[in-house]
């Protein structure tokens, strides 16, 4: 794998949480797999670290908005 292919993940004790706000666009990996895939941050708690995000390729809920996933902020990396 080419190092330019590596997206490196904050550490564990992640406290640039301001590189995460609305809109940002990021790799998260999906809830309860290991897969990173292309999202957009909708919501941020710093208090608890952790992010909402809506994946690319999701399907649209019934009210036409994106599921929004909650992710450990560790595991969303800006692009």
């Amino acid at each position: 794998l080419a190092q330019e292919n590596v997206i490196p993940l904050p550490d564990a004790g992640y406290e640039a949480m301001g590189d995460l706000v609305i809109c940002t666009r990021v790799s998260a990996m999906y809830p309860n797999t290991t897969s990173f895939y292309p999202a957009t941050v909708v919501a941020v708690n710093p208090r608890n670290k952790i992010c909402g995000v809506a994946f690319d390729g999701d399907e649209p809920m019934l009210d036409g908005n994106l599921p929004t996933h909650y992710v450990p902020a560790r595991f969303c990396a800006p692009v």
